[in-house]
């Protein structure tokens, strides 16, 4: 789906000490938005089913900031412009089945718009309500049942509370935008273009043209971190704790058992055994960095592979 906004709904709590001041947080909140749409983020707003009803300030809530005069009449008009649609994703049913297994926790805390944006691969918005919004990103733990184990781990989400937070995402707002692939082989049509710096094995376009509609955010997401971890790697030996994801070699029993499954003919002619994997819920982006510094080879992208421990 295109880059579109959701709402966190955590920051519309608490609500704003006195009226003037929820007006000032709720004008930040809507030029935050009007940034974003300015540079291509598509004029649909995700929002909790309740959000009118909440609070700006104490008996002031959302559908009588719209019809308060002493409000800019463009500030109100801007937002009444935007498709406001609740609750989050139902419309996209194949996102929305990704949303089904998964869970997000903002500090303990169910966080059921940032869940929303890191499912779509979308950009969270929040009001200005507390301290831990004004950043550019937020780290949320999600939660996702993968072969009957819970697989847990730290996400980064992109969020804004205020036009500055949108000026430092610029470039990933554009990158984001051109890779809006409906499938997967429109995502392999432009993939030496988006990943310059991973290069496939033989097998790897069968792989990418036949993954379904749901795994295209998280597999995306990852190929290009993993680029932007080439592209950085100037010089010395492979870290893994460079790539912003989880990645992990591959357990020795799981290599005795199946090192078929992970031996991929590299373009230099050579078969060699994958074990580095980018692991992306139930999908897995094997790659060996022998060819780096600044590239690797990819071996596998997909569903995940069989395990000593599941098979």
């Amino acid at each position: 789906m295109l880059l579109e906004m959701f709402v966190n709904e955590l920051s519309l709590a608490p609500a704003a000490a006195d009226v003037s001041t929820g007006q000032d947080r709720a004008k930040q909140f809507v030029l935050t938005m009007r940034a974003a749409t300015a540079r291509g983020v598509k004029r649909v707003l995700r929002i909790p089913e309740d959000f009118f009803p909440n609070l700006i300030a104490p008996s002031y809530d959302w559908h009588q900031w719209l019809q308060d005069n002493r409000v800019d009449r463009e500030i109100r008009r801007y937002f009444r412009s935007l498709a406001t649609k609740a609750p989050f994703l139902r419309d996209e049913p194949k996102v929305e089945a990704v949303w089904a297994g998964i869970d997000c926790y903002w500090e303990s805390r169910p966080a059921l718009g940032l869940k929303a944006a890191y499912v779509a691969d979308g950009f969270a918005l929040s009001l200005a309500s507390r301290p831990a919004w004004d950043c550019h990103l937020i780290t949320c733990e999600i939660q996702e049942v993968v072969d009957e184990d819970v697989s847990c781990r730290s996400e980064s989400i992109h969020h804004a509370s205020s036009s500055g937070h949108v000026d430092q995402q610029t470039d990933w707002i554009q990158q984001r935008i051109q890779t809006s692939v409906v499938d997967g082989k429109e995502l392999w049509r432009w993939f030496g273009d988006f990943f310059p710096s991973l290069v496939c094995c033989s097998g790897v376009e069968l792989h990418v043209t036949s993954l379904p509609s749901e795994s295209l955010a998280n597999i995306t997401r990852g190929l290009f971190r993993l680029n932007g971890f080439c592209a950085g790697w100037h010089s010395g030996a492979f870290d893994p704790t460079g790539i912003p994801c989880t990645v992990s070699p591959e357990s020795a029993s799981t290599l005795q058992q199946f090192e078929g499954e992970r031996t991929f003919l590299c373009p230099n002619g050579e078969s060699r055994v994958f074990s580095w994997h980018v692991k992306l819920g139930k999908w897995r982006i094997y790659f060996d960095p022998s060819p780096g510094p600044g590239r690797v080879f990819i071996g596998y992208i997909g569903k995940h592979l069989r395990t000593a421990r599941f098979h």
